[in-house]
């Protein structure tokens, strides 16, 4: 068995757009363990096209968009709520501010300093600043529930609106991905009066990150492109649109049939099932 992603050549050329994905999609990617061949490619500024996609999802699609909930859809974390920070699963080389522009470590690893980036807004309009960094954190505190890398935050202050210091319990500077690049930070005007964080489903997310949710049903996610995405000339797709199938075989028809760009699943007898087909990159 493998677990391969497929370039659907065929259903690539039909896009109006090439496949050049955002650093915010490539994380998503990477994360259930794929990377899409073309990320390194720009096209356009200007965002356009439809990329379909599939991960062959185990469950339908619902309006979970929560970051900290383990039954959330992938994309609450990177394409609607951001890190601080991003690292490459791929090459621990590659690794740059994201919402923090940069980060200086003190009192002997036990607590870190972020300066934000400006400008930065969420999507209902509000400036991204560092009370909410501060408050994501403070949240993760009080929550462990909230908290699965266990993080050993004990509080975090904001300083001015555009840095923060996190401060921990113990030398955290192993954790500085878990801290940095896998805190997904959410928006303190609306999450402080969420009474319960955990169980909150935010169907109507506001973030900070290139795509917005559009569309959701139980077979299809549709997101649209943040026009006001603060990173130039990015998102380069105008829609992303991620479907449903109940299992691998209808998974692996579709991308047999052209009708998704990008899949992932696991395949049988892979070489001999694809390597004789020239439509697809495997």
């Amino acid at each position: 068995m493998h677990n391969k992603l497929l370039k659907n050549t065929k259903a690539h050329k039909r896009a109006s757009a090439r496949l050049s994905a955002t650093a915010a999609l490539c994380a998503a990617l990477v994360a259930v363990g794929v990377t899409p061949a073309g990320a390194a490619a720009r096209s356009s500024a200007l965002a356009s096209g439809t990329l379909t996609v599939s991960f062959g999802n185990g469950s339908p699609f619902i309006s979970n968009f929560n970051p900290f909930s383990a039954t959330a859809n992938l994309q609450a974390s990177g394409l609607i709520y951001e890190p601080l920070w991003f690292w490459s699963m791929a090459d621990s080389a590659d690794n740059h501010g994201w919402l923090a522009t940069s980060y200086s470590w003190s009192n002997g690893g036990k607590s870190i300093t972020f300066q934000l980036r400006k400008g930065v807004t969420w999507t209902d309009g509000t400036p991204f600043t560092s009370a909410d960094v501060a408050y994501t954190f403070n949240l993760l505190a009080k929550n462990a529930d909230l908290n699965p890398d266990s993080l050993p935050i004990t509080s975090a202050v904001a300083h001015g609106a555009y840095a923060v210091t996190v401060n921990f319990s113990s030398p955290a500077y192993t954790d500085i991905n878990y801290i940095a690049g896998t805190t997904y930070i959410v928006p303190a005007h609306i999450w402080k009066s969420i009474n319960n964080p955990t169980t909150f489903a935010n169907a109507k997310p506001v973030g900070t990150g290139s795509y917005e949710v559009s569309k959701v049903s139980p077979s299809e996610l549709v997101m649209t492109a943040n026009p006001h995405y603060y990173m130039p000339g990015l998102p380069h797709i105008e829609t992303l649109r991620y479907l449903y199938f109940n299992g691998n075989t209808a998974n692996d028809l579709a991308i047999e049939s052209g009708s998704i760009d990008w899949g992932g699943a696991f395949i049988p007898n892979i070489k001999t099932t694809y390597e004789s087909h020239k439509g697809f990159i495997v």
